[in-house]
């Protein structure tokens, strides 16, 4: 599972790394040049690479989240993580 594939305007089809879905049967029934040409030429590439440094930003925006929840949890006291956690 990749964020990008959730971003906002992404749309209803899957987007990506290489612009080609690589298992698909229009793909595999394709030569290997034929395959090289359709991965080299499409245009679905630059859309997955916008969405991706979306995604990685969001990640780095969470990692930091995730470690700051993490640090506040450690400086609370016992009973308040039994009130907050159950």
């Amino acid at each position: 599972m990749f964020l990008a594939d959730y971003q906002e305007c992404v749309g209803d089809q899957p987007i990506w790394a290489l612009g080609v879905d690589l298992e698909s049967a229009d793909f595999t029934s394709l030569s290997v040049d034929d395959q090289m040409a359709k991965v080299a030429g499409n245009p679905g590439r630059e859309r997955y690479e916008t969405y991706s440094r979306m995604a990685g930003k969001e990640r780095a925006d969470i990692y930091v989240r995730v470690l700051a929840a993490e640090e506040l949890g450690r400086g609370m006291r016992e009973d308040k993580k039994r009130e907050i956690f159950g």
